[in-house]
């Protein structure tokens, strides 16, 4: 359908005496309709670019190596077709390095960050090679990319010192899928007195749209935050800000309507205390029309004590409550209806986060110390019922060969 659509655009400019490629670029960019090959997916913006759909197979990363889950065959595993690979080495396919990102399926290719490399290969994990550099340091925190109609974009926040004083940084570049040569352009710098500045980009066919929050006083409880909410013009390569507020608010989560962008706020009691607590803290969610440009607030909901941390998935709320029994973390967790009304519970061993939902359920993954046990989904039919869809590989790498965790430092 994707190549049907292309002709037909070709064809009208050829037409109508258009210049090319030139025009035929233009038409894409500008589309109000979601192009599959091209567009970053709204589904699972969640998971911040460390989770892709495409067509039925799942790919994700963790632990540093690429798994997929086949949705038709309910087959998963590390994406390596090499016969005599046992999976274990640095030499696997479905290796991908330390510091990785992100990765994702854009227009058949598989991409992925290690570092401020953006690399590339195909779904299979052969033909490997290096894309471009991009931008940061060793000093850049909370690196982030997203592909979209033909660019790269990469957020980041850098962290440094300036005639004596910190000076942090939240940077947003943009840098052409065609030119690999062309220098990055700045979609955005926006400079905070701490480097816990939050971002959230969400695209939207031709336009992205960037949520930042940054902390204005670390000392005062609770803590003052300015809010700016910007959209970005991909064509026009234009900024604007469209929304402002000084709130004491916190974000949890980002999602994209067809009419706007709904946003999902808390507040707590006293400290950031997310495990081990029996405080009481209030959420609602917040939606900006694109229509009227305003940001209308839903009513506050007060959670259940303990419960602390939220997501809004799909027309249903998810949360969880932590707490450290000996050396290991475990949650509760329940899922609500839109009206809080409770539709199950459960409890894992973990720290989960949630990266999105399919038509079957939430997807989450659980993180185990610095490691990631894999890929869940809570059914929607049974949401006491957990079930796993990816086993990760809980080893860590040394000197190219996969050893267990216990190991390091032992000798062994």
């Amino acid at each position: 359908m994707r190549k049907v659509t292309v002709f037909f655009i070709f064809l009208f400019i050829v037409m109508n005496g258009g210049c090319g490629s030139e025009a035929l670029s233009k038409n894409l960019l500008r589309s109000q309709s979601f192009l599959e090959e091209y567009d970053v997916q709204p589904e699972y913006v969640m998971s911040e670019n460390t989770f892709y759909n495409d067509h039925s197979v799942y790919y994700t990363c963790m632990n540093d190596w690429l798994y997929y889950y086949d949705t038709k065959t309910g087959s998963s595993g590390k994406v390596c077709g090499k016969a005599e690979c046992n999976h274990d080495t640095d030499s696997c396919n479905a290796y991908l390095g330390e510091l990785v990102s992100g990765i994702q399926v854009y227009d058949g290719k598989l991409y992925w960050t290690s570092g401020i490399v953006l690399y590339r290969s195909d779904l299979n994990g052969e033909n490997r090679e290096t894309y471009r550099v991009l931008e940061g340091s060793d000093a850049t925190m909370n690196y982030r990319f997203y592909i979209h109609r033909g660019s790269v974009y990469v957020s980041f926040i850098t962290i440094g010192i300036e005639e004596g004083d910190t000076r942090n940084e939240l940077r947003i570049t943009r840098y052409s899928m065609e030119d690999r040569d062309a220098p990055g352009e700045r979609v955005l710098t926006q400079p905070g007195p701490y480097s816990t500045i939050g971002c959230w980009c969400r695209f939207y066919r031709d336009k992205l749209y960037i949520r930042v929050r940054n902390p204005l006083d670390l000392t005062e409880s609770p803590t003052p935050y300015q809010h700016d909410l910007y959209v970005y013009d991909i064509v026009d390569k234009e900024l604007q800000n469209i929304w402002s507020a000084q709130v004491s608010n916190s974000m949890r989560n980002v999602t994209m309507t067809e009419s706007g962008l709904e946003f999902l706020n808390y507040r707590t009691t006293g400290d950031h205390i997310f495990v081990n607590t029996e405080d009481q803290w209030s959420v609602w969610r917040s939606e900006y029309s694109f229509e009227t440009g305003k940001m209308k607030n839903e009513e506050e909901h007060a959670m259940e004590p303990g419960y602390t941390v939220v997501y809004w998935v799909e027309g249903h709320y998810i949360a969880f409550r932590s707490t450290w029994i000996g050396e290991a973390e475990r949650a509760s967790y329940r899922v609500y209806a839109e009206d809080w009304t409770v539709l199950g519970e459960g409890e894992i061993e973990g720290g989960p986060y949630i990266i999105g939902a399919d038509e079957k359920g939430i997807l989450l993954k659980i993180g185990v110390g610095m490691a990631e046990s894999g890929l869940y989904r809570i059914p929607w039919d049974t949401p006491s019922v957990m079930e796993t869809l990816i086993q990760a590989d809980m080893r860590v790498m040394s000197d190219g060969v996969l050893i267990s965790r216990e190991s390091i430092g032992s000798g062994k």
